[in-house]
């Protein structure tokens, strides 16, 4: 059953950090956008123009073609393997938790 743990962590962790990461970018229409909006009146004006989430899209479609998001699922799955093996240890399926 510490196997089954195991794997239900590590994909469950994996895909809440990488949707966490990717929702806090400043691009409309995602969450990152409007807490800047709320920082910044400057962005607020720019965010409140129909244009910006066209040009938000475009560039989360251009994150996505170039490949420029491999590097937050990477660190979300090597967060995701690290804070598993710790839970995992808790529960009892393995040694001591790694440092």
């Amino acid at each position: 059953w510490a196997q089954s743990i195991n794997t239900f962590l590590i994909v469950g962790g994996f895909i809440n950090l990488i949707l966490f990461v990717l929702n806090l970018l400043p691009i409309p229409p995602l969450d990152g956008s409007r807490i800047l909006a709320a920082a910044s009146i400057e962005a607020r004006h720019f965010y409140m123009k129909a244009q910006s989430h066209i040009v938000g899209f475009a560039l989360l479609m251009m994150i996505f073609w170039f490949g420029l998001a491999n590097f937050v699922m990477v660190a979300a799955m090597e967060s995701a393997l690290w804070w598993t093996a710790q839970v995992t240890a808790l529960l009892g399926g393995g040694g001591p938790p790694a440092t």
